[in-house]
């Protein structure tokens, strides 16, 4: 309910605030996230924005029962699609260096996924039933400088933390096991990032 009231109040900003009239965009290459965002400069030192990023994930577990001398594997694969709000929220300029603060709020949802489990790496029936009751929820708190070649386009650098967290809980049994996971993820990270503004 609070992300949809969010990019309504994006929205409402951007149809009713003439005020600066500029549209900005970006991209981010990077080795774990490529990203990009189109945003709209309401005011010379404000630009709300959407984004997307996309990633393909992998994890593996290896269960051992010292009792029973068996050992169990289990390994959840698959992709996702992240579609993010946020804002920039510009400094004071000095001469055409731009320092600027940024917030952002993700929702990643799962596109695809797989799991497998057992010593002979069974691919489970009821992945989408899990996935279906897979949460996840992330948030950016960045700092970062661009500088401007000229009005219309620039190159920025930014570090800050990102916080995500997971939520999956599976009401059918998977191998005869029930499961609730909850994590939680702190970690910096910096990003490159070429903007255009028109």
């Amino acid at each position: 309910m609070k992300t949809k009231l969010f990019f309504a109040f994006f929205m409402v900003v951007i149809l009713t605030n003439q005020s600066y009239g500029q549209f900005a965009f970006g991209v981010s290459p990077g080795n774990e996230f490529k990203s990009a965002y189109l945003g709209y400069k309401v005011h010379a030192k404000i630009v709300p924005y959407i984004g997307l990023q996309y990633l393909n994930a992998n994890f593996k577990m290896e269960q051992i029962d010292i009792v029973e001398d068996a050992t169990t594997n289990t390994e959840i694969s698959g992709s996702l699609i992240i579609p993010n709000i946020g804002f920039k929220y510009f400094l004071k300029q000095k001469n055409k260096l731009q320092p600027f603060f940024s917030f952002k709020l993700s929702k990643p949802m799962v596109r695809s996924g797989k799991f497998k489990v057992g010593e002979d790496n069974e691919v489970l029936n009821n992945a989408k039933d899990v996935i279906k009751n897979m949460g996840m929820w992330g948030a950016e708190l960045g700092f970062g400088i661009e500088y401007f070649l000229d009005e219309n386009f620039s190159v920025g650098g930014e570090y800050g933390l990102r916080y995500l967290r997971l939520h999956m809980k599976n009401d059918q049994p998977i191998s005869d096991n029930f499961f609730d996971i909850s994590a939680n993820m702190n970690r910096t990270f910096s990003r490159i990032s070429i903007n255009f503004y028109f």
